[in-house]
């Protein structure tokens, strides 16, 4: 009887073991999905460097992390940093131009230069992670820089005085400078940008070499007006709680994964801009470069204004002067073409 009963007890033992291996194998093969969504459609630099970061992280994780991606067509560029403070999105590809009103210190990435290294060490990061951590529970991931910035013009000027009384469509982050050299300011979409300049009820546009290119812009605005006065980028950011939530093993192959995905995507942007300045010629596309005090005057305005209209009123003096501080270690202003802050392209 006592060997009947030993030997049920090791059976039991026996399955509960097998039992116990099956729970932590499924564990382990377990599949998370995220929910990710870009700013830009697919052919958008913009949108090229964010899925590149997205195939990186799922080959890091090796399918344990699944992303599922979407785009502006189902979520509304400006809305998505909202969705990611609400948890509905777990991962975002944008640009804190989008939402500049609520959150002005954002911007700040487009107006600085310098390397990774040295905008960490200036401490450009760490006020981006604060505020947005303080404001959508959001994470400051990386960033890809994408190109620049810069005044579009149908017709030539030479000089920056020959800029006043001109009518611009403009995104509302560079407005104020504009109208502080006189412009009128307008926004509107690409499409109308395009029929408003053929029709002649604009003089010229804001807008990224990127953007430029691909809407065929220089077929009616061929002059480009240099110095640049701000890049575009890709900022990643994410839902804090989603990726404090990652076993410890998927959290530390996500930050590999970013090491990883960031010199892929300056390399994909970098090629991808270079690509445009050289076929500019081809295009009819002509370069107007203002000089010395005039490109000065030109290039402080824009980062002048955004301190004083967009971040003093509403994140108060503090934060003002501090993004002041951090402009005066990362300020180099460009010379000649740029694909971001640390990738000359000439």
């Amino acid at each position: 009887m006592q060997k009947a009963v030993a030997c049920i007890v090791l059976s039991i033992m026996l399955i509960s073991l097998f039992l116990v291996g099956c729970s932590g194998e499924d564990k382990a093969e377990e599949v998370i999905v995220w929910e990710a969504a870009s700013g830009w459609v697919p052919g958008d630099i913009m949108r090229d460097v964010f899925d590149i970061f997205i195939k990186v992280l799922e080959e890091k994780t090796e399918g344990q992390l699944k992303i599922n991606v979407s785009g502006p067509e189902t979520f509304p560029s400006p809305e998505q940093i909202n969705l990611l403070r609400d948890g509905a999105l777990d991962l975002i590809g944008t640009t804190p131009a989008f939402y500049l009103e609520d959150l002005p210190e954002g911007v700040v990435l487009a107006y600085t230069w310098g390397t990774r290294e040295e905008r960490r060490a200036a401490g450009l990061y760490d006020v981006v992670d604060k505020a947005h951590r303080e404001r959508y529970n959001a994470t400051f991931v990386t960033e890809a820089p994408a190109g620049t910035m810069h005044i579009f013009m149908k017709n030539p000027i030479e000089k920056l005085s020959d800029l006043r009384g001109k009518r611009l469509r403009s995104p509302a982050a560079y407005m104020p400078a504009l109208e502080a050299l006189g412009v009128t300011t307008m926004f509107m979409s690409d499409a109308d940008t395009i029929d408003a300049l053929q029709q002649g009820v604009i003089d010229g546009a804001i807008s990224s070499v990127a953007t430029y290119d691909s809407w065929n812009y220089y077929e009616v605005a061929p002059y480009t007006i240099y110095p640049s006065f701000a890049f575009v980028l890709s900022v990643i950011f994410a839902n804090v709680d989603s990726l404090e939530a990652l076993p410890e093993h998927l959290q530390e192959a996500f930050y590999e994964a970013v090491e990883e995905a960031e010199p892929l995507m300056e390399e994909y942007a970098v090629k991808e801009v270079k690509r445009f300045h050289d076929s500019a010629a081809d295009k009819g596309i002509v370069d107007i470069h203002f000089e010395g005090a005039e490109a000065e005057e030109f290039y402080n305005i824009f980062f002048d204004r955004y301190l004083e209209v967009a971040v003093r009123p509403n994140s108060g003096d503090e934060m003002a002067n501090h993004l002041a501080e951090i402009y005066a270690k990362l300020n180099a202003p460009p010379q000649g073409k740029f694909i971001g802050p640390y990738n000359p392209a000439n």
